[in-house]
């Protein structure tokens, strides 16, 4: 057979080794609107989650114990804007990376880490709300302030360790030419099929689309529930717009930021894997933008944390003392007090 022949082995070595890449020409007009669009989202997003994360960590209504969720993903989102001035320098210079192999590393374990992570303290914060709202739950240890911090941790715990693994598991630059180094662009079809492929459908799977299935049920639920609950008093309405509200904020940052990337992102790997090197040219572009897209996650996150967590405000922080801030947590504190114990009552028959 011509796969046993020298000839048939060089053949099929030399299409193991075709690199894939989606890096455009030099001269591209992508390596304008790049830097230009992630110096937007990194400056906005540097922004947003300085003052949130710093907002939950002062307002003593807002310490990590009660919202710990919401100190994870602001923490993922401003880790992630950092990243971004990194990339907006490695496309200004043309897909040229210029920091070195180690940095290459530490640039895309902490990069890819919000890609993956954010959906699933997304989801977490999502079970929280149903949790709270569905009676039968209200004993799970998701209720608990210890385990949200425990589950916090190990979300960190599990995806660093996994993004590390893959980018220390072989080098990640690559010399395109003389004068341009890629970071985390060109691999081989070798290294896609033993390193990154089955890692990049893994990763999308369960760090995105089971999330999001799991989110999708859980709202359902809690739309059905929301519906018909007792009284209409000013704790019980302001209770029912903060959770509808939290619902239509998470499916959208979920739907326009992670769904169309991490589709196209597995339909990328599949080409990739089945070598359709032609196929796979054609979602280049799709990607980058997608990715773009994805990078505006960290933007619209702070509009989680307005509508979520118990005493952020960020008018009453800025605007107003800190007594009037307090006040006001205290009050909303004492109202979803008042319906939890309401609704966590028995219900007894009359004799």
């Amino acid at each position: 057979m011509a796969g046993n022949t020298p000839l048939g082995n060089e053949v099929h070595n030399s299409v193991l080794n075709v690199t894939f890449e989606c890096i455009p020409p030099y001269h591209s007009v992508q390596y304008i609107l790049r830097p230009v669009v992630y110096s937007i989202i990194c400056f906005l997003g540097l922004t947003g989650n300085s003052f949130s994360l710093w907002t939950l960590l002062t307002n003593k209504n807002t310490t990590i114990f009660r919202n710990p969720f919401m100190i994870s993903l602001a923490a993922m989102d401003l880790q992630f804007a950092f990243c971004l001035a990194f990339k907006v320098i490695y496309h200004a210079k043309g897909s040229n990376w210029i920091f070195g192999e180690v940095f290459c590393k530490v640039f895309l374990s902490l990069y890819i880490s919000n890609i993956f992570g954010c959906p699933l303290i997304l989801t977490c914060i999502s079970i929280e709300r149903y949790i709270a709202l569905v009676p039968p739950t209200r004993t799970l240890q998701l209720h608990r302030q210890a385990f949200r911090i425990a589950l916090s941790c190990f979300i960190w715990v599990v995806v660093l360790t996994a993004c590390v693994s893959l980018t220390c598991s072989g080098k990640l630059t690559n010399q395109l030419n003389k004068d341009r180094t890629a970071c985390g662009e060109s691999f081989s079809q070798v290294e896609w099929i033993h390193r990154i492929g089955i890692m990049s459908i893994v990763g999308s799977c369960f760090g995105f689309f089971v999330p999001f299935l799991i989110l999708i049920i859980c709202y359902t639920v809690i739309a059905r529930k929301l519906s018909n609950l007792l009284g209409e008093n000013p704790a019980t309405l302001n209770i029912k717009k903060k959770s509808m509200r939290t619902i239509l904020i998470v499916i959208t940052v979920l739907t326009i930021c992670f769904l169309p990337f991490h589709t196209i992102n597995i339909i990328r790997t599949a080409l990739i894997l089945q070598k359709l090197n032609s196929s796979y040219n054609r979602f280049c572009t799709a990607y980058s933008i997608m990715e773009a897209v994805t990078s505006f996650n960290s933007c619209l996150n702070p509009i989680v944390y307005y509508h979520q967590a118990e005493g952020f405000n960020w008018m009453s922080h800025c605007c107003h003392s800190q007594d009037e801030t307090d006040e006001a947590a205290n009050r909303e504190q004492r109202e979803s007090h008042k319906h939890a114990t309401r609704t966590d009552l028995p219900v007894t028959n009359a004799p």
